[in-house]
């Protein structure tokens, strides 16, 4: 009793099928072929053997659209709202970049009962135009304290201050690491009220005049 042979079956290597996908896809998505089309300009630049079948082509077109769909839900679930890209932004100025994303997810939580990632705050204030830039400090006066620098200005506003030195303390810290806040690379930055004014952090001092700086005299308490 003779029985047939069994056809050998051809097995395409993953480079082939890669490349069949990629011609696939373009055909329908750039060309905008039918399934039928792109079989027959498959026909043309590879043997008749290897050639996907119209069931395996409308597949990959198929699972390429599924792909995308799922992609795009997957975007749009991660924009946020008109109100809140405003709420980010409003509650960055009003605190002068000195809010951390993590903060602002939770008062986003708190006000619109809403679950917001701080990753998301921050890719919001990125494209927003924020930027990280060195803080700039200034002392805490009283109101006393302003109103006498005020009176002394007006005291002396028409006196040439050719025989006068100016002197002025500051801290030198080598450990301490320099702050950041957010804001817009145009504008100018605004100083923080980030340091007492009192005796005990003064540890250098110095003047200047018309004549040009004086000594630095290093002060101990």
């Amino acid at each position: 009793m003779n029985f047939a042979k069994p056809k050998k079956i051809k097995r395409i290597n993953k480079a082939k099928i890669n490349l069949f996908k990629e011609q696939i896809l373009f055909l329908n998505k750039k060309r905008g072929s039918s399934v039928k089309k792109i079989r027959r300009i498959l026909k043309l630049s590879h043997s008749k053997n290897s050639i996907p079948s119209i069931s395996h082509i409308k597949r990959v077109i198929s699972t390429d659209k599924k792909a995308n769909l799922k992609n795009n839900q997957k975007k749009n679930s991660k924009a946020l709202s008109d109100d809140f890209v405003e709420f980010i932004k409003e509650i960055t100025e009003e605190r002068n970049g000195c809010i951390s994303s993590i903060e602002i997810a939770f008062l986003i939580e708190k006000k619109f009962k809403k679950s917001v990632s701080s990753s998301v705050v921050r890719k919001y204030r990125f494209k927003a135009g924020f930027r990280y830039r060195r803080l700039r400090k200034s002392p805490i006066l009283t109101d006393d304290q302003k109103l006498r620098r005020l009176l002394w200005c007006l005291k002396f506003k028409d006196t040439k201050f050719e025989n006068f030195v100016f002197v002025d303390e500051t801290t030198i810290r080598l450990s301490e690491r320099p702050i950041y806040h957010l804001r817009y690379p145009c504008t100018y930055p605004k100083t923080m009220p980030c340091t007492s004014k009192h005796e005990g952090k003064i540890n250098i001092w110095g003047g200047i005049s018309h004549k040009g700086p004086t000594n630095f005299a290093k002060v101990k308490f």
